[in-house]
């Protein structure tokens, strides 16, 4: 191929082309682009190829071509934000290509809004579906922007996000963004809902709610969280068992048995990139664990109302599990754990039950996962007549296992 392949971006409107654009599109043998983009010079005299769903067959095109047509690709926005720039540099090369960015979508929005985007994130919906990966998402971002597709629709994406409990964002939804009837809005999640969009849309989703919470550390005093009647994992406790834990930044964690979600909340100071599930069977109990969620900013924490071992199978599989509450169940409770934890997962059981930790020691052999256990005897310094003395803890045997 003799000549240099030209992929310009034609912003959001034909108006966003400069001199320099408009020089190489003028001097093109082949226009090659969308529909939308090809009649913005129905008037121009040279082949002109409409790119479709098919898009293999335009790089096969490209570099079949033996003459030295002079090609220009016009795409949306910037050709290398979400768009075709970069599948066409693997298949054609780089050396044979030309990129001429432009004003992509997400600026256009946020110019219109007035708005800030360098803190922004972006996903694109085309042609995926609205996982636990695109939640997460939501819950560890203020400002998300959205290219939706025609099954997910600025209206199914509030209305996901709104069934998985997420409800604390606005949306402002651009349709045909460039045109001289384009239009955008700010809706609640629920008027989004129930509202139809034309097909040609971006959706800008922004947090309703401040970042102002306080950010948790490893083993906060108890007081700092709701809970009921001093059921919550002691702060040195919590704090070992965060160690034997070993967190990592994109770990699935699961909390089961949270109680006031003291474990989850700290979780969260170690985990930024992943997904917390704190599971409780107990419907106040659920409620104190939102609450000190939103105290601390929280937004990767799912919240979980089972009674288990029941709904274990619903939850994705974790690298870690905490399980903080058991009861007569936990034997159950720990193979089903087991079973979907992750290779080199691991397993912490905290109990102040003898008989718990003979089940948890040999639910883990069972396994053959090899059980570390660890006796925890706090004692806290407590003034009694004017003296200081120490006052005792309940002593907290904590179990780990890896699973290999």
């Amino acid at each position: 191929m003799d000549n240099i392949v030209n992929i310009i971006g034609t912003g959001v409107s034909y108006n966003d082309l400069t001199a320099a654009h408009l020089s190489l599109i003028d001097n093109a043998d082949v226009l090659i682009g969308g529909k939308r983009h090809l009649s913005m010079f129905e008037e121009k005299d040279c082949e002109k190829i409409e790119i479709d769903k098919k898009i293999s067959e335009i790089s096969n095109y490209i570099l079949s071509q033996k003459s030295n047509k002079k090609v220009v690709i016009l795409a949306s926005g910037d050709p290398l934000y979400y768009g075709i720039g970069s599948y066409l540099i693997k298949k054609i090369g780089k050396e044979n290509i030309n990129i001429h960015p432009n004003i992509n979508s997400v600026s256009a929005a946020f110019s219109r809004i007035k708005e800030k985007w360098s803190d922004v994130k972006s996903i694109s919906l085309h042609g995926r579906i609205f996982d636990r990966d695109f939640l997460r998402t939501f819950r560890s971002n203020n400002k998300i922007v959205v290219f939706t597709d025609i099954v997910n629709t600025p209206a199914a994406v509030s209305k996901t996000l709104l069934e998985n409990g997420i409800n604390w964002f606005k949306v402002c939804v651009f349709e045909k963004m460039g045109a001289s009837d384009e239009k955008f809005e700010w809706y609640k999640l629920e008027e989004a809902v129930n509202k139809n969009f034309d097909e040609l849309n971006i959706a800008v989703f922004i947090s309703e709610e401040k970042s102002e919470g306080r950010s948790p550390y490893p083993g906060l005093p108890e007081d700092e969280y709701e809970h009921e009647n001093g059921l919550i994992t002691k702060s040195e406790v919590r704090a070992v068992t965060l160690s034997k834990l070993r967190l990592e930044d994109s770990s699935v964690f699961w909390d089961l048995g949270a109680g006031s979600g003291s474990v989850s909340v700290e979780a969260a100071f170690f985990i930024s990139d992943g997904s917390i599930y704190s599971v409780e069977k107990n419907r106040d109990r659920v409620t104190q664990i939102k609450n000190n969620i939103k105290k601390f900013n929280c937004s990767n924490i799912e919240v979980k109302n089972l009674d288990l071992p029941e709904g274990i199978s619903e939850l994705p599989e974790p690298d870690r599990v905490f399980i903080g509450g058991g009861g007569k169940n936990l034997e159950k409770i720990v193979d089903e754990s087991i079973k979907k934890l992750k290779k080199d997962g691991i397993i912490v059981i905290n109990t102040v039950v003898l008989k718990s930790l003979e089940t948890a020691v040999n639910s883990l052999k069972k396994h053959n996962m090899e059980p570390d256990v660890v006796q925890l005897s706090v004692s806290r310094g407590s003034a009694i007549a004017g003296e200081l003395m120490l006052k005792s803890l309940n002593p907290v045997w904590i179990v780990t296992g890896k699973k290999e």
